[in-house]
């Protein structure tokens, strides 16, 4: 159980792309945070989707979710540019 807490790449990778997510939102670095989401999204997509054909580029939007009340609000923070597969 111990090993497991120092050694989870996947959630290490998760909290990753959180904090990612985070310095976009900030300003801090955007081009390397958006660049690190896209890179590991277009390797997700690549590995669900290996015959999959006519996707050319790739894009993704950050929301941000609060509840007022009983009712849940999104708002879109931020969203990439379509960026080409090929150049990712």
């Amino acid at each position: 159980m111990l090993w497991r807490v120092i050694w989870n790449p996947k959630w290490n990778e998760t909290l990753f792309v959180v904090s990612c997510a985070e310095r976009l939102l900030a300003g801090v670095n955007p081009a390397h945070s958006e660049a690190e989401i896209l890179y590991r999204l277009k390797r997700d997509h690549t590995l669900l989707y290996p015959k999959q054909q006519g996707v050319s580029h790739i894009r993704f939007r950050l929301l941000l979710l609060s509840r007022q009340g009983q009712e849940l609000l999104q708002e879109v923070a931020y969203m990439s540019l379509p960026k080409a597969l090929a150049n990712i």
